[in-house]
């Protein structure tokens, strides 16, 4: 094998198995890395190129791929980042793609935002498919239901905001 062909295979190979993460910072900068957040305060973000450790995870285990059967919305795991791809009114309202955003869920707190807002932080509290939001910002004191989902998509339901259909994942990667 040629030198140039090897350094080359030796580079994408390191691409490969590398990952980016956006961090919020105490004093509310933001930064990005290579290693994960301290203390949760971020998430892995998807860089053209660099598969996310999720996107690693399907890679190495196919059947992860496969959609899952419906589930009991309490034993979803919600943790990590979310597409919502629409909104409607009940969770089986026709779906209303023009109103997007993002989720990411920590294990302590949540973080929203979407194409007209910046990422807004709070903590929440789950018991079962109950999802209740607290603090000052416009998420907060908000009661929510993990209505019903599978393995990549579940939905979110609130009486003041309707339903919010998610997909495991960017927005970005939803789309392609």
């Amino acid at each position: 094998m040629k030198p140039l062909a090897l350094v080359s295979l030796l580079f994408a190979s390191s691409l490969a198995h590398a990952a980016a993460y956006q961090c919020k910072r105490p004093d509310g900068t933001l930064a990005f890395q290579d290693k994960p957040c301290p203390g949760a305060q971020g998430y892995e973000i998807e860089v053209d190129g660099i598969l996310t450790t999720r996107q690693r995870e399907e890679v190495a285990n196919p059947s992860v791929i496969n959609v899952a059967p419906a589930v009991s919305p309490d034993q979803i795991d919600i943790s990590g980042r979310w597409c919502a791809y629409g909104m409607s009114a009940t969770p089986d309202g026709e779906v209303d793609s023009s109103r997007t955003g993002t989720w990411v869920f920590t294990a302590t707190t949540v973080m929203h935002s979407t194409p007209t807002t910046e990422m807004i932080t709070a903590p929440y509290d789950r018991n079962g498919n109950d999802l209740v939001i607290s603090g000052d910002s416009a998420l907060g004191n908000t009661a929510w239901v993990v209505t019903r989902g599978k393995g990549t998509e579940l939905i979110l339901t609130s009486a003041s905001s309707g339903s919010h259909h998610l997909r495991r994942g960017s927005c970005l990667s939803a789309s392609r």
